[in-house]
């Protein structure tokens, strides 16, 4: 379903109420079949940990930056 839409945006709420706003385009790249974790042959996920400046993908050594509450970044095409 993400990868169908011209525009995907997740958001992850935390404590302290920030937002932190993420392009799916831009994650995907970190979502790769080696940091997957299965618990059986069919079903895998991915385990992310979202820091104050950026986000794990844990089995990933690469890390994704982002700023919370920051709509800027995705774009002009996202704030309308």
């Amino acid at each position: 379903m993400l990868d169908e839409a011209d525009f995907s945006i997740l958001a992850f709420r935390l404590q302290g109420n920030k937002v932190y706003y993420v392009n799916f385009c831009d994650l995907k790249l970190y979502l790769t079949e080696d940091a997957m974790y299965y618990k059986d042959r069919e079903n895998g996920y991915w385990i992310l940990r979202i820091w104050p400046k950026y986000i794990q993908i844990l089995r990933n050594i690469k890390c994704l930056e982002v700023k919370p509450n920051n709509l800027e970044e995705l774009g002009v095409h996202c704030l309308l």
